[in-house]
């Protein structure tokens, strides 16, 4: 297991008047390569969470375990600075934290500063420029001479070329166009990685998700296959959520007759299946 959270919980402003519970024994196991959607409305409890996986946070009680990290709650963490690496985080709006002379730079600024060589940075950043599809003729140019997709991916690319072994993205697609979007979604879908999608996007968790972990108020209510996730009519209707664009297609569709073998989870099976049915 990457990830083992138990009995976590986190309280903002303990012992003061403005005192919150922000975590509520919170206990998850995710897996190895495996895609994660943390959703839940504003208020729930998700960014708190996910800033106790490289302990940006420290929860107030409970224990944390990051591949062969352990978080204290009770005593001074060591090797935080080799946990962050581990744990690569994209922050919403990531590239606002662009700030170097040139892309390849503010790329190779994260390898350089966990000591690997100029030539070992310079070969990382080059590698995961052009995984995000960065031009080289842009490399040498200013990050803030890119447009708002480009800057993005220079961002993500610098997150990438740490090599973390679990990645949490923090709504990485707000203020995209639906193509940008999708285009910087297929990029981490396609690493062999555990990664944790943080977004209020159900269109993308039902397209990339295997499980989803749904948080109410500092509670964790459910995690489970994404499938199984949004057909549960009864938690649906409960907490009022909204279902994916395609699952709402499909089942009009079958409300019309036609007949499936399976909640399909991409637009291309979906439409195969209904032409040879």
């Amino acid at each position: 297991m990457p990830i083992e959270i138990e009995k976590l919980n986190f309280i903002y402003a303990k012992d003061m008047p403005f005192e919150y519970t922000a975590l509520k024994d919170i206990d998850l196991k995710l897996q190895d390569n495996k895609f994660y959607a943390l959703i839940g409305k504003t208020g729930s409890g998700k960014s708190t969470l996910i800033q106790h996986l490289n302990a940006l946070l420290i929860g107030s009680s409970g224990k944390i375990k990051v591949n062969n990290f352990e978080i204290y709650t009770d005593k001074k963490n060591k090797n935080l600075k080799n946990l962050r690496k581990e744990v690569g985080v994209v922050f919403q709006f990531s590239e606002q934290q662009l700030f170097e002379e040139t892309v390849l730079k503010d790329v190779m600024f994260g390898p350089l500063n966990f000591k690997v060589s100029e030539s070992e940075a310079k070969a990382k950043a080059i590698k995961y420029l052009k995984l995000v599809g960065i031009d080289e003729k842009l490399f040498e140019k200013s990050p803030f001479e890119l447009s708002g997709g480009q800057k993005r991916k220079v961002a993500i690319a610098g997150i990438l070329a740490l090599e973390p072994q679990i990645l949490v993205l923090d709504e990485p697609t707000a203020g995209l166009d639906p193509e940008s979007a999708k285009e910087i979604l297929e990029i981490f879908f396609s690493l062999n990685k555990t990664i944790i999608l943080v977004t209020h996007d159900f269109d993308l968790v039902y397209s990339y998700a295997d499980e989803v972990i749904f948080l109410d108020n500092g509670n964790l209510i459910t995690k489970r296959e994404t499938v199984d996730f949004f057909t549960d009519d009864e938690l649906i209707s409960k907490y009022q959520l909204e279902l994916p664009s395609l699952l709402n297609f499909q089942n009009k569709l079958s409300e019309k007759g036609f007949s499936f073998t399976k909640k399909h989870k991409n637009l291309k099976d979906l439409i195969k299946e209904v032409i040879y049915e």
